[in-house]
């Protein structure tokens, strides 16, 4: 069933969608690769380690030192245990090379396992699909993300025409207020309480919605280099209400088309299609 054959509420429709579930496990799966979606893509840089500045390491130490950054970033309760086991005091360089080779070979394994730790930053534009209650099918933006997995970001949204079969940036009805991006243990989240005017034009029924506060919560990348989040919205016109949804954002190029067989079920639960 196509986006447009969604059946989510109207915009006077009380029922709210529920959160989203999690998916796969909530965690990144896979650093942001090159893909060849319709139209073509603007695909990230190669992977470099230290959130994708300086050479990768090669060393048994080097391998530790990556990982300890790396975690102090994203999960910093967790650093501590990865210091004593890992760090320079540690047993791991005290005794012969095969004590080294072990930790390094344990320190490499801990990257391999956190993708998010050797990806390279995104600074690019995304076609994002939302479903909310608000609209009848899956709401269109224009995403800027300038986002690194270890250290957070920023977003731009941009909603564009709900009827729009094309990816145009140009197309834009709105800036909505950039959100930071902050890391947390699920995914990057960030909050604006900036008042909007959301075009009706953009989720196909009128009139504007007065959005009072617009969030973003586990944003992650995952496989092909898409992008995943949950999203919630406060709205006090033309009634007052918490609308909750889920965003999938392609890798797109500008000009290309929107992809039409994807499903609400695919964006909430977020199946990347094959």
């Amino acid at each position: 069933m196509s986006i447009r054959a969604t059946t989510a509420s109207l915009l006077f429709s009380l029922p709210l969608l529920s959160s989203v579930a999690a998916c796969s496990g909530g965690a990144s799966t896979t650093s942001p690769s090159a893909t060849t979606a319709d139209g073509g893509t603007e695909p990230p840089p190669p992977s470099a380690v230290d959130g994708g500045s300086g050479p990768a390491p090669s060393t048994p130490k080097q391998q530790c030192e990556a990982l300890i950054a790396c975690v102090a970033d994203i999960d910093p309760g967790s650093a501590g245990a990865l210091v004593t086991l890992y760090g320079d005091a540690s047993n791991c360089w005290k005794g012969g090379e095969s004590d080294a080779e072990a930790c390094g070979k344990a320190c490499a394994k801990n990257l391999e396992d956190r993708p998010e730790c050797t990806a390279e930053a995104l600074d690019r534009h995304f076609l994002a699909l939302c479903t909310m209650s608000l609209a009848s099918q899956a709401i269109r933006y224009d995403v800027e993300l300038a986002f690194d997995q270890r250290k957070g970001g920023a977003a731009t949204f941009r909603p564009l025409p709900i009827d729009a079969d094309r990816y145009q940036r140009s197309d834009a009805l709105v800036t909505q207020p950039k959100l930071a991006l902050t890391i947390a243990s699920d995914g990057a989240r960030g909050e604006s309480s900036t008042p909007f005017d959301l075009p009706g034009e953009a989720f196909g029924a009128a009139p504007d919605a007065h959005v009072t506060s617009f969030a973003v919560q586990r944003l992650r990348v995952v496989e092909k280099g898409h992008v995943c989040s949950d999203v919630e919205a406060t709205i006090t016109s033309p009634y007052s209400t918490l609308l909750r949804g889920a965003c999938m954002y392609f890798p797109l190029a500008d000009g290309a088309a929107i992809p039409e067989a994807i499903t609400a079920g695919d964006i909430q639960y977020c199946q990347i299609p094959k």
